[in-house]
């Protein structure tokens, strides 16, 4: 028997693949590090890496089922907390791939899986980790996607001159980034909302965790948060 009324919409998968991506490296210990982007797909393909804001561009190819290395210049990961600056990662390829970053420095090295632009939203909520008052770094990093885009952040703790609680807007070009780092002895940024006018990429990351607290050993953690709406 026939069941009237049945939906037959399709939906497009939310996954990881893709052809379009928009990326940034946090901030991670003192000293240089080492930068790379791992790149792999289903079937033999090619593209791009690129970073207008540096002067940066190099093709790859991937052959099906294998990986990839591009290395990225280590300025990628320099940021000044709570300013603007252009260093987004634009990654294009004729078909589908994955991507994931690493962000290494000798005993503090940390990896995240790159999220395409099909993907990204406008409504976030950071995850970060705590400072414990030997390496204080919790924060986030944005990239934007779109030309004046305006980012509306609110922070959980006041991180500089950005008070706690209190919303306040950036606005971002295709390829600029934005990192917040809290310094403040048990500060998190956890929790903390990111409302866009257009998608955006957004970095969870604290520049080097101690885990759990007491340890005073620290390490870098990163990565890249789905939207809300996911």
């Amino acid at each position: 028997m026939a069941v009237s009324g049945m939906m037959n919409n399709s939906y497009a998968a939310q996954d990881s693949k893709g052809t379009d991506f928009w990326l940034m490296f946090n901030t991670n210990f003192n000293g240089g590090a080492t930068l790379s982007l791992f790149i792999t797909s289903d079937v033999n393909t090619s593209g791009t890496v690129a970073i207008p804001g540096l002067g940066f561009s190099t093709p790859f190819t991937v052959t099906a089922n294998t990986v990839t290395t591009v290395s990225i210049p280590t300025g990628a990961a320099v940021h000044t907390s709570d300013v603007i600056d252009n260093k987004g990662i634009h990654v294009t390829s004729l078909q589908e791939v994955t991507v994931y970053g690493l962000n290494r420095i000798t005993a503090t090295t940390d990896a995240f899986l790159g999220l395409p632009v099909d993907i990204l939203g406008t409504d976030y909520v950071i995850l970060t980790y705590k400072n414990v008052n030997i390496v204080n770094g919790s924060g986030f990093g944005i990239v934007g996607t779109v030309n004046g885009t305006t980012v509306t952040i609110t922070p959980t703790e006041t991180t500089g001159p950005r008070i706690a609680n209190v919303p306040y807007n950036i606005t971002l070009n295709q390829g600029e980034t934005y990192e917040l780092r809290n310094t403040d002895a048990t500060g998190d940024l956890t929790g903390t909302t990111i409302l866009s006018t257009q998608p955006v990429g957004v970095m969870g990351a604290s520049q080097c965790s101690n885990i759990p607290s007491g340890f005073v050993y620290c390490d870098h953690i990163c990565e890249m948060i789905p939207p809300s709406t996911t």
